[in-house]
């Protein structure tokens, strides 16, 4: 019994002064070429008969506009500190680009600041990217046309100024579409919503190639904290295995 209690002690000793999961600066990617979404990174969150699921053919996440009103979204599970950079790419499906209606469809980076977005959408000017910075409420800053059905969205901060960017395809350089001022930590994700009635149901957004840098932030790292479980659970093993031999 002796031993079981020592060799206990030794377990929680360890665990206590290496076996926590490793921190370590945020640098990371995500091509969705798995079998599922990550649920260590991502949170999932549908309504009104939006969908979001994982195209495990082409590698991508889709999210699809099930009602007239609704939204749906993948949401980071941790908040950024300090500078960082979000980059995603997406591809817009099932688009008309009528200008009698449009789709009325919003696709966003959406954070604790604001979001960066691509709209179709008569009333914000068509088929365009914007943003909706918390400070701008209610009211957009002009944004920027567009006639293309995919591209990449990104935010930013630096300091204390987040920044909003969108680029096309075949165009190598970040427009800069506007900016705001934000020192908190930052909570983002990616979403399509809508509240109108004239959507177009069906509209599938596809979202991929998702980068995040953030040097200020840290996180555990996954393969550690399994680590750490993995031998804490095998020394007990091994612990019950010596009492159960002693006896």
């Amino acid at each position: 019994m002796k031993e079981l209690t020592a060799l206990w002690t030794g377990v929680a000793a360890w665990l206590a002064l290496g076996a926590s999961p490793a921190l370590a600066a945020l640098s990371f990617t995500d091509d969705f070429s798995g079998a599922s979404i990550d649920s260590y990174w991502w949170t999932v969150s549908t309504d009104a008969g939006n969908t979001v699921s994982l195209n495990t053919v082409a590698h991508r996440v889709e999210m699809t506009q099930g009602s007239t009103s609704g939204s749906s979204g993948l949401g980071f599970n941790f908040p950024l500190q300090g500078d960082f950079d979000v980059q995603v790419d997406f591809v817009l499906n099932n688009w008309t680009m009528d200008p009698a209606g449009y789709e009325q469809e919003r696709v966003a980076i959406y954070s604790s600041t604001g979001a960066v977005e691509r709209v179709s959408d008569w009333y914000f000017g068509g088929e365009i990217y914007l943003t909706h910075f918390t400070a701008q409420q209610p009211t957009p800053w002009p944004g920027i046309s567009t006639q293309q059905l995919s591209g990449s969205l990104r935010l930013t901060r630096v300091g204390e100024v987040v920044s909003g960017f969108f680029r096309d395809p075949g165009t190598p350089d970040w427009q800069l579409l506007n900016t705001t001022i934000h020192t908190d930590p930052v909570t983002f994700g990616f979403s399509i919503f809508s509240g109108y009635s004239g959507t177009q149901i069906g509209d599938v957004i596809e979202f991929d190639n998702v980068v995040v840098e953030s040097p200020d932030t840290t996180v555990p790292e996954p393969g550690a904290a399994a680590l750490g479980t993995g031998a804490l659970a095998a020394m007990g093993l091994l612990a019950v295995h010596r009492h159960r031999k002693r006896r």
